[in-house]
């Protein structure tokens, strides 16, 4: 399972870091009979400002000032942890408390979230992007 999220979740700025990355591990293959990524882009059918919570950082607040009196309460939303990466701004969030099911599913490594993706609002060129 994949889950698109907002962009404040990780800085995800459009700039290089220069740094080349590794060559990537081979994945070892599944013993399950069949895998597929889905992607859904519902258009406000389902609020990502409100399926993906910063938890416990400095994006808390700008996520609740953002959201105003729709922002969901850190006490009120299902932990889960989101690691110790560089790029990103937050080691915890919080998933919606009524999708327990994507809770248990990133605990188990079968579903992955991915920030900052979906429309731009402004074109990348070779010349900002520098």
């Amino acid at each position: 399972l994949v889950v698109a999220s907002p962009e404040f979740h990780c800085t995800n700025l459009v700039e290089t870091s220069h740094v080349a990355r590794p060559e990537p591990k081979v994945a070892t293959p599944s013993s399950k009979p069949y895998k597929a990524v889905v992607y859904f882009f519902m258009e406000g059918g389902c609020d990502t400002f409100n399926l993906l919570v910063p938890k416990g950082c400095d994006m808390t607040k700008r996520y609740s000032e953002a959201r105003g009196r729709v922002a969901l309460y850190e006490d009120d939303v299902l932990p889960i942890n989101a690691g110790t990466s560089q790029d990103c701004m937050c080691s915890q969030f919080g998933v919606h408390p009524s999708l327990p099911v994507l809770q248990d599913l990133y605990s188990r490594n079968d579903a992955v979230f991915l920030s900052n993706t979906g429309v731009l609002f402004e074109p990348v060129t070779k010349s900002n992007y520098q």
